[in-house]
């Protein structure tokens, strides 16, 4: 399996960040976000009757863009918000940094890919000392919801600034958007299953290889290297 990984592996590493870089809600759980931007948009005198208690932040922004543009603004606006605070109290994925720092130590480009703010990110890289580690951050569309993945737009423009086709870059994520996103690209697609349930998820969304541990990851880039 790891000789499989590593093949897999030698391509340029885009790394989803909430999942494979650290949970960033870990201290401010998502439902509470959620609950948060139903009300905003109660507030702002929107029907909200068809979204669900379990409707998460990126469905409701969705959800804003099929509203109104000025409705998507706001949302992004507070979600923004909401989750560069949240960064703060992210707890960090084991072993995502000894992926991240083993890439770099071989040479290799690393590009976050992520439906997350660039805000958030930025800020969640720069509190752990990984900031300059990371060669290029792709984050949510500014207002453009259609655009996060599952659309292979992300993975398309990290692969542009990069300098490398996407059919060259292999993403790692742990949510069947990524898959989608990876092979409507052209990518690789490695799934992270770092929850009960997600590793069947993930392969029957057609993911090229699953791992339960950034680890293995981590032990995969070693063998690229000795290769």
């Amino acid at each position: 399996m790891t000789d499989n990984l590593a093949s897999l592996l030698n391509r340029t590493l885009l790394l989803d960040f909430d999942g494979p870089v650290c949970s960033v809600f870990a201290g401010m759980p998502a439902q509470g976000v959620a609950t948060y931007l139903r009300q905003l948009a109660m507030n702002l005198g929107y029907e909200v009757g068809d979204l669900k208690p379990t409707t998460g932040p990126i469905e409701i922004l969705h959800w804003a863009e099929l509203q109104s543009y000025e409705l998507t603004v706001t949302m992004e606006e507070a979600l923004g918000r909401v989750e560069r605070t949240a960064v703060r109290s992210a707890t960090m994925t084991d072993d995502a940094t000894d992926v991240i720092h083993t890439a770099k130590r071989e040479g290799r480009a690393v590009a976050i890919v992520s439906n997350n703010s660039p805000g958030a990110i930025q800020e969640y890289l720069a509190l752990h000392g990984l900031i300059d580690e990371i060669d290029v951050i792709v984050g949510r569309p500014w207002a453009r919801p259609a655009d996060m993945k599952p659309s292979p737009a992300p993975i398309a423009e990290a692969a542009r600034e990069l300098g490398v086709p996407t059919e060259a870059c292999v993403l790692v994520g742990d949510a069947t958007t990524d898959i989608e996103a990876a092979h409507a690209a052209g990518a690789v697609a490695i799934g992270f299953a770092n929850k009960p349930g997600k590793a069947s998820q993930l392969k029957n969304a057609g993911a090229d290889q699953v791992v339960n541990n950034m680890s293995e990851i981590v032990s995969a880039l070693t063998v690229v290297r000795q290769t």
